[in-house]
């Protein structure tokens, strides 16, 4: 059972735009209080 050729480079590809995205949303928080962090979590293990 081996991926197709160029299957892994696609899987690799979508990852990589979404944690590239998640850091870009996490960096456009501001800081403000401990709930902050919570939201920041939330924004990147949810809804994704």
């Amino acid at each position: 059972m081996r991926p197709a050729a160029g299957a892994m480079a696609l899987v690799e590809a979508a990852t990589t735009v979404k944690i590239v995205t998640a850091l870009r949303d996490v960096f456009a928080l501001e800081f403000n209080s401990r709930r902050d962090l919570m939201m920041v979590v939330a924004r990147i293990f949810c809804c994704r």
